[in-house]
């Protein structure tokens, strides 16, 4: 037990030790409030933040579970503890997925990791909670995608369709018209499709038409062991 600066009796260990075993009880509020005590203390206790921001997202107090949970992740990136700050926004995303911030603030991180790979299937993940009414979070997840992998076919086709959607035509059909451009073989076909779709002409049906007439180069025959 301690006394603040301000004459405030403040008794640690017995509010964590409250907060732990309110948390096993599945008393989540309780334990919202013993922790919140602690951090009221304690603002910038990066484990703490990781303790409480779950529970938050769980009783639908979302916008004070995405500012515990970035400041946990933030404060171990600090530390130079990337793959735990990598976690933490990975159980953010999950808890909190229609926040685009959480999608794209892991995707960076994995991107740094050097696991591009990973930080395309995050974003693409993370666009797939954004429907209808939610298209410019789409897009900007999509856009974020193009930044790590520019011509990526399915990527690119998502977005060319939300663009057209929202309005931004010129911009989806030179998207179109680039991705065509850096397309080859039968992974055309869908490519001169959507082109056709949205802008019926008769070189953008010619062209469908040469897509379709593509064919998968035929396997070399296997050679017989003497």
């Amino acid at each position: 037990m301690s006394v603040t600066s301000r004459g405030v009796v403040y008794d640690r260990a017995r509010l964590l030790k409250a907060a732990s075993k309110a948390h096993k009880r599945q008393q989540k509020r309780r334990a919202i409030a013993l922790y919140r005590q602690v951090l009221s203390m304690e603002p910038d206790n990066t484990e703490l933040h990781a303790r409480v921001a779950p529970l938050l997202a769980r009783t639908r107090q979302r916008f004070d579970a995405l500012l515990s949970f970035q400041e946990a992740a933030n404060g171990l990136l600090r530390s130079g503890k990337t793959v735990e700050a990598i976690g933490v926004f990975r159980e953010a995303a999950a808890l909190l997925p229609q926040e685009p911030d959480l999608w794209v603030s892991l995707a960076r991180l994995l991107r740094q990791h050097r696991n591009s790979a990973e930080a395309i299937a995050t974003l693409l993940e993370g666009r797939r909670h954004f429907r209808r009414r939610r298209r410019p979070q789409a897009i900007w997840l999509l856009r974020q995608v193009r930044l790590i992998e520019p011509w990526h076919r399915a990527t690119v086709l998502d977005l060319c369709r939300l663009l057209w959607r929202t309005r931004q035509r010129e911009e989806s059909l030179a998207l179109l018209a680039g991705l065509r451009a850096n397309t080859r073989g039968t992974a055309l076909r869908p490519v001169c499709w959507l082109q056709f779709r949205l802008s019926p002409t008769p070189r953008n049906a010619w062209r469908w038409v040469r897509a379709a007439m593509i064919r998968e180069p035929r396997a070399a025959p296997a050679r017989s062991r003497a």
